[in-house]
């Protein structure tokens, strides 16, 4: 079978002699953007494959490259290569665009609300309507300044870091799981160590997500009762070779295709533990 017989951006079929079809589809999104924001924070190059290009990373990428870091991205092998520099930036000051990238939009503002420096933070239209007050209120408790130039809570904003905040601070993921994802994966670059305490809930599939690919690159954040995480400051992201799994909710649609047509249909790189 001509393997361009399914053939859309990143997803292909072919059918070995056995009658098995093996499709390959796009990788994560969510694994694609927390792996490129913990390959800049890595302690050298990395090189990420399978990745998702989309709107969201590709701002995402957009953002790492105008800090300074070198990225270099090839589509077509849906692979990136990240510079990272052990948690350092190259610029004390920047002015970013995450445009409607929700977990730029987190992920970024969590990080550089921890480095000093001035941070100039712009978005969509879009995004300028999602809640960003939670996470902004967590960076105030540790010491960070937030200068708005529009509605309290909300982009745009400007971020002026600061070292008299408190060690432990209270996140409220009612909106968003992504505010405590964020969080956790800055807290290693603060200068001290951070105890996060969690408030209300969002579902935690996604920060266990979030946990498990930074113990992967390294990082582990300790549990302390039901609602609260403890981050060791001093810990590196380990640079390395990360392959990004497949999205899963593409595969289950191949899936499908197998219950349906009684075949047998194998998707590369999903792992029986996602």
């Amino acid at each position: 079978m001509d393997k361009n017989i399914y053939h859309v951006p990143y997803v292909y079929g072919k059918m070995d002699g056995r009658g098995t079809v093996s499709v390959r589809v796009p990788g994560s999104k969510s694994i694609t953007n927390r792996a490129l924001l913990l390959a800049m924070l890595a302690d050298g190059p990395c090189t990420l494959t399978g990745a998702l290009f989309s709107d969201d990373s590709r701002y995402l990428q957009q953002c790492i490259a105008d800090l300074g870091f070198g990225i270099e991205a090839d589509e077509e092998r849906a692979e990136v290569r990240v510079e990272g520099l052990g948690g350092r930036l190259p610029v004390r000051e920047a002015s970013l665009y995450v445009g409607s990238a929700g977990t730029a939009a987190r992920f970024l503002t969590a990080l550089l609300g921890l480095k000093k420096g001035a941070w100039h933070l712009d978005s969509s239209e879009q995004m300028k309507r999602r809640p960003m007050l939670p996470l902004l209120q967590s960076l105030q408790e540790l010491g960070t300044r937030v200068e708005y130039q529009g509605q309290e809570g909300h982009f745009p904003f400007t971020l002026y870091p600061g070292n008299n905040g408190r060690q432990d601070i209270a996140v409220n993921i009612e909106h968003s799981s992504q505010f405590l994802s964020a969080l956790l994966i800055a807290a290693c670059c603060a200068e001290r160590s951070l105890d996060i305490r969690v408030e209300g809930t969002h579902g935690m599939a996604y920060i266990d997500m979030t946990l498990r690919m930074m113990e992967q690159f390294g990082v582990k954040a300790e549990k302390r009762g039901g609602d609260c995480f403890h981050m060791e400051a001093g810990q590196i992201y380990r640079h390395q070779e990360y392959a990004i799994e497949p999205d899963v909710s593409a595969a289950c649609y191949f899936y499908g295709m197998a219950a349906i047509l009684g075949i047998e249909v194998l998707v590369p790189g999903v792992h029986f533990g996602s």
